[in-house]
């Protein structure tokens, strides 16, 4: 890998609606950005993996997810190439913290300029997260993707078409979030 890690990409942390990932063709298209509820978004054996790019290189310092009211079970988040290779995952970890960021210590992780995916995962039925809303078809068009596997995260994705209708919060950090 060659030249500098940039540490202030945005404001430090790409997420769904951030100008790196599906944020402006989400509001474009009629989404909400954001819900006051928590919503049961996932279920058992569903992995979502939402697109990002970057234009400079990064250093990942932390992942996170938005829970929502009812934590339940063990959730797990990762970063995927565009091909579906697993770079970095923060295994499978208790859910733990009500309507709160959870935050996912990794090993820090550099990603080149290129696409990735953002992934989610849980074991749980009842877990909620954090999300906005969507129709299949426009999470479809914004390259939102799925995977029937459970956690923790494969090292290789299948990548299926995307017939959900949120987006959950998930996402990562350059910087160490107390």
């Amino acid at each position: 890998m060659d030249g500098p890690l940039l540490t202030y990409p945005s404001l430090g942390t790409i997420h769904p609606y951030s100008s790196e990932s599906i944020g402006a063709g989400l509001i474009a298209t009629g989404g909400t950005v954001f819900n006051s509820v928590a919503s049961t978004v996932l279920g058992v054996d569903v992995l979502i993996y939402i697109p990002f790019s970057i234009g400079d290189r990064i250093l990942v310092k932390q992942l996170f997810c938005y829970n929502g009211a009812t934590v339940n079970g063990n959730v797990d988040v990762g970063i995927y190439s565009a091909i579906g290779k697993l770079i970095i995952s923060a295994g499978s970890t208790a859910q733990t913290g009500a309507s709160v960021l959870q935050l996912f210590d990794i090993a820090d992780t550099p990603l080149d300029p290129g696409d990735y995916y953002l992934c989610i995962g849980t074991n749980s039925a009842t877990a909620t997260f954090f999300a906005g809303t969507t129709v299949a078809l426009t999470g479809k068009a914004l390259g939102l993707l799925q995977d029937t596997s459970i956690i923790p995260l494969p090292t290789e994705s299948v990548f299926t078409t995307y017939a959900l209708t949120m987006v959950p919060i998930v996402g990562l950090t350059i910087r160490t979030v107390v």
